[in-house]
């Protein structure tokens, strides 16, 4: 079977404030602007990868597995209380930018055995009551931290 390479690997550390590491001006006749954000956990770890990054009013999150912030293991329970732990994490980043799950506008989901779809939609599905952002989803061959789902989200800001 074929593994997937993952290039954006996430470890989200809720209790850490984050922090612009750098803004680019692309060009200075455009009005966009570019911050990288990542927790102090990701800088002191020297991951080669932002947390999250802001284009004028989109922030792009990098690949969340469910893990608890700090802890680079899984949660236990299998691939629901690894959808609820991922999407806790990513709700606490988005509060970070005082937004809501409504915010987001696009997911992409990647699950290790795509035989557990069901199981996973039904906690997926709790989580976005209101909005149901657009998604796609693959199979994947070996996940961060052995996570059975990895999930990556867009937001915009009102």
């Amino acid at each position: 079977m074929k593994y997937f390479v993952l290039t954006v690997l996430s470890f989200l550390i809720i209790s850490c404030d984050y922090k612009v590491e750098k803004t680019i001006d692309f060009n200075s006749s455009s009005d966009a602007e570019v911050e990288f954000y990542s927790s102090e956990e990701t800088i002191k770890a020297g991951y080669p990868f932002s947390d999250a990054v802001k284009i004028n009013d989109l922030i792009i999150l990098s690949g969340v597995v469910g893990n608890i912030p700090g802890n680079e293991s899984v949660v236990e329970g299998g691939i629901q209380a690894e959808t609820r732990q991922a999407l806790e994490n990513i709700k606490s980043i988005l509060q970070h930018y005082d937004l809501t799950m409504d915010n987001i506008v696009k997911c992409t989901c990647m699950i290790d055995d795509i035989s557990e779809w069901g199981q996973m939609n039904e906690v997926y599905k709790t989580y976005f009551t209101k909005n149901k952002p657009s998604r796609s989803a693959f199979g994947a061959d070996g996940l961060a931290l052995g996570a059975k789902l990895e999930l990556e989200c867009w937001a915009v800001e009102n």
